[in-house]
């Protein structure tokens, strides 16, 4: 009889009826998470065996990302570690995760190595199950000067700036200075000595000729 309560306090009828008297001729269905219901598998009056999955639903609040990485790299790669995303073609939003997982074996489809990351603020990502994303993986992060890559010219075997030299009337002068530059990230090398000056041009530098 305990076995019985449980099953049926489980589908949501309420003991206390049955016990008096009162019989259910139907009930609804409880889903055991909350969500958006993404298929059905069932119609009105088919059978439904116990096993039989009637409809598929998707709870957007514990969306994950899986992230593909790549045998050569997956040793830089562990729990913890930022996770920044966009979804494709979305040039200006960036969002954030932390990978909470990697994968221990290799996926014979896409030649890679499954690792998943936990989204943060889920919410303002506005996400849909299955869709894609470009992703990086922060494994290490300092800080260093750095340029942006529209400031910086190669020519001849050689790097160089613009600095600002003097201004006279409406007519601004520039000298070019060389520098060296280390790694370039995300459109920014790093610059491995201090500029003489700190007043740089950053944009529109290949419109100038120098001398």
């Amino acid at each position: 009889m305990n076995a019985l309560v449980v099953k049926l306090q489980n589908i949501g009828l309420d003991i206390s009826k049955i016990e008096g008297g009162t019989f259910y001729a139907s009930y609804t269905l409880k889903a055991p998470v909350k969500g958006y219901i993404n298929s059905i598998n069932a119609t009105i009056g088919q059978y439904a065996e116990p096993q039989q999955t009637i409809a598929e639903i998707i709870d957007t609040e514990l969306l994950q990302l899986k992230l593909s990485v790549f045998e050569k790299d997956i040793y830089k790669i562990k729990t913890g570690q930022e996770v920044e995303f966009r979804t494709v073609g979305n040039v200006s939003g960036k969002f954030a995760a932390k990978l909470i997982s990697v994968g221990k074996s290799i996926n014979e489809n896409t030649m890679s190595i499954d690792c998943f990351a936990k989204i943060e603020s889920i919410e303002k990502a506005g996400l849909v199950s299955g869709q894609f994303i470009e992703g990086e993986i922060v494994v290490a992060s300092d800080t260093v000067l750095s340029l942006p890559q529209s400031a910086v010219v190669t020519a001849d075997n050689e790097t160089y700036i613009l600095a600002f030299a003097k201004e006279t009337d409406d007519v601004i002068f520039l000298k070019k200075s060389t520098v060296k530059t280390g790694r370039l990230n995300n459109g920014f090398f790093e610059l491995t000595e201090v500029p003489d000056s700190k007043k740089l041009l950053i944009k529109g530098i290949y419109n100038i000729q120098a001398e």
